[in-house]
């Protein structure tokens, strides 16, 4: 069913989310799942989950960026350990991170 904007200019289609799939989301995001398998588990087509990811702030955008991030958050304290106990190239990891972070202050 075709959706409408403000100004009744017509929108594609876009996959609609229940609170669960909310979840489900986040947890498919966090497995870094493709948007084609992520549609087929939600049985929509991927240009209408990427409609319903394109909305800035919306639950379900605001829920795959989340999933993205706890991997990454996982996946970067995994480095962290590994570099403190001595592996090279998780400790070279970790110095080019250093090298390019990123200061709130700036």
């Amino acid at each position: 069913m075709p959706i409408f904007t403000e100004n009744n200019s017509l929108r594609k289609s876009m996959k609609t989310f229940t609170p669960d799939e909310i979840r489900d989301l986040e947890t498919y995001a966090s497995l870094y799942l493709s948007l084609d398998d992520i549609a087929a588990i939600f049985e929509c087509s991927k240009p209408e989950l990427k409609a319903a990811l394109s909305i800035p702030d919306s639950p379900a955008r605001r829920a795959y960026n989340k999933g993205r991030a706890l991997t990454e958050v996982k996946l970067r304290e995994s480095i962290v350990k590994n570099a403190f106990r001595g592996s090279v190239p998780a400790q070279t990891t970790l110095l080019n991170w250093i090298k390019r972070k990123e200061d709130i202050d700036e």
